[in-house]
């Protein structure tokens, strides 16, 4: 789950630079809403036709729906998240992501339903995002992931042992 967080961050980075930029400066974290999307698979973010359609996709193409699903609801509500000054305010935006309340006036009987999140998810603008990247980027986040984890598990035995000697004997 880390990497995969870590690889939706650089997905983020390469695809919606933008946001991407804005979230870095106002110190937003997206993982926690994010971390949700994964292991829902967003059953409990989407309608529950939408989450379908994603959960049908997951099992014809495999994990890479999740990242493209995660990237279509960024896209889809980026305008309103380069507004987000803070955790909360994005929290607020991307908890119901696609509202089934009443349409404002103005707004087309498909704006924020399932079918734009599936033309944000299979654009043109995520062409290029394929089974092979992910797996290649997940590979070089994992192995960031390892390091880290050595270098705290080293830090944790040197308390360990740290505390070891400063005991009473």
């Amino acid at each position: 789950l880390r990497c995969d967080l870590r690889l939706l961050d650089s997905l983020i980075a390469q695809y919606l630079p933008n946001l991407s930029s804005h979230l870095r400066q106002r110190g937003i974290d997206l993982a926690p809403i994010t971390m949700n999307w994964f292991l829902c698979l967003f059953v409990n973010t989407l309608p529950a036709e939408a989450s379908h359609r994603v959960l049908d996709c997951l099992l014809h193409e495999g994990p890479k729906v999740l990242f493209r699903a995660a990237l279509g609801i960024l896209h889809m509500r980026e305008a309103e998240l380069l507004k987000a000054d803070a955790v909360v305010d994005a929290y607020v935006i991307l908890r119901a992501p696609l509202s089934s309340g009443p349409k404002e006036e103005g707004q087309s009987p498909d704006e924020g339903s399932g079918s734009d999140l599936f033309g944000s998810m299979y654009g043109l603008w995520l062409l290029g995002l394929s089974t092979d990247t992910l797996s290649k980027l997940r590979e070089e986040h994992l192995a960031a992931i390892r390091a880290e984890d050595q270098a705290h598990d080293a830090r944790r035995e040197a308390y360990r042992v740290a505390q070891q000697d400063s005991a009473p004997q």
